[in-house]
């Protein structure tokens, strides 16, 4: 079971990067409705809560992308010495 974590981590690896642009671009989408409908005085309170879930949604994703960095980055990896010189 623990040969196919490596596996796994592997096919998911583009899948964050991937929702997170989607999700900016959902959120650029939004925010020019929201702008169009403020200038004619429409509601925006539904785009305001897909708005909200859209950076909620890349808040978590970021959160998971620094994860995945800090296990395969670890700030104490020792590296050797040498005096090959």
């Amino acid at each position: 079971m623990m040969v196919l974590f490596p596996l796994m981590g592997h096919a998911f690896e583009g899948s964050l990067e991937k929702d997170v642009q989607k999700d900016l671009e959902q959120g650029q989408a939004i925010v020019e409705t929201i702008h169009k409908k403020l200038q004619t005085g429409s509601s925006v309170s539904a785009e305001i809560a897909q708005l909200k879930k859209s950076v909620e949604n890349i808040r978590i994703s970021n959160l998971l992308m620094e994860e995945r960095f800090k296990l395969a980055y670890p700030k104490d990896v020792y590296i050797p010495v040498t005096s090959d010189r």
